[in-house]
């Protein structure tokens, strides 16, 4: 465990210590559509990720890139500090703008990633006194289905 924290009970109440960000600051471009803005189930992918997103953390940002998009959904946005950065961009910039210990990603294509499975990341995180715990299959490691703690800012800057 990380110095300063402790073991937390179960609960049904999103984590004052975690804040969520959705990664949708794609271009789509293999996909010709915007993959956020795509429905299932009578939602889009983006508020399908962010409503999970909801149910760990006390606030959920959306990593759009560089300019804001998806203003609509009144969210608060965390905005790339330089083009074409992809995904890391987006992570930095959440990061920066998180207010919280922990910042729990996922991407806005990944429609049935759990809460419960992020919160089993990030007690393992906690539990070991890891920096970051990525999701892993056995497709291999997943960056975008993840909890980072603050201190990766900087190594995700370098």
């Amino acid at each position: 465990m990380r110095p300063g924290s402790r073991p937390r009970p179960d609960s049904d109440r999103p984590r004052a210590d975690l804040t969520g960000v959705v990664l949708c600051g794609g271009k789509s471009l293999r996909m010709g559509a915007d993959k956020a803005s795509l429905r299932l189930a009578g939602t889009t992918l983006l508020e399908r990720a962010a409503a999970e997103l909801d149910t760990v953390a006390t606030e959920t940002l959306l990593a759009c890139g560089t300019s804001e998009r998806y203003a609509e959904l009144g969210r608060p946005l965390a905005l790339d500090a330089y083009m074409d950065g992809g995904p890391l961009a987006g992570l930095e910039a959440a990061l920066a703008r998180s207010r919280t210990e922990w910042l729990v990603a996922i991407a806005c294509d990944m429609p049935r990633a759990e809460g419960r499975v992020l919160l089993a990341l990030l007690q393992h995180a906690e539990e070991r006194g890891l920096d970051a715990c990525l999701l892993g299959t056995e497709k291999g490691v997943e960056p975008l289905c993840a909890v980072y703690h603050k201190s990766c800012l900087e190594p995700v800057r370098a």
